[in-house]
């Protein structure tokens, strides 16, 4: 069964980073305009987010599960509030692979499960390689798990 791959972790690091990027430099125009903040502090706070952050991300990766059994799509995930998801193929509508661009430089595709009577209609899988999306989206459109 195709599980995320790797390269997702330097994708979520690059979006990280930009976000420790963004925030350092919203800390040095507060600083600049108020002397209450440090220099300290504009260097620290998104340090110690990046680290932090990071840490979630890499246990983030570790935590997804997708599995196709018994005709139903499986999807465990989540480090702080671990959630399972059962999709029976039978309420697949449609199934779409998404290539974003950072994605992209990677190889990566994410797969997207739209669904009937939920109240969510859509479920995405990222990080997994492009081979693998397609693979995984022909076989949901088949119905579900092949007999190897």
């Amino acid at each position: 069964m195709p599980q995320l791959n790797k390269r997702i972790v330097y994708v979520w690091t690059i979006y990280l980073l930009l976000i420790s990027i963004a925030s350092g430099g919203v800390l040095r125009v507060l600083q600049s305009h108020s002397s209450p903040i440090s220099r300290t502090v504009t260097v620290a706070v998104p340090g110690i987010g990046f680290v932090v952050g990071f840490a979630y991300l890499f246990l983030h990766y570790r935590s997804w599960n997708v599995t196709i059994r018994d005709d139903e799509l499986s999807i465990q995930r989540g480090v702080i509030r671990r959630k399972e998801t059962f999709i029976p193929c039978e309420q697949i509508q449609h199934i779409d692979v998404e290539v974003r661009l950072i994605e992209r430089v990677f190889g990566l595709s994410r797969l997207v499960v739209y669904t009937a009577g939920s109240p969510h209609s859509d479920l995405s899988v990222p990080g997994l390689d492009s081979n693998d999306a397609n693979t995984l989206r022909e076989q949901l459109s088949r119905g579900g798990a092949d007999e190897q």
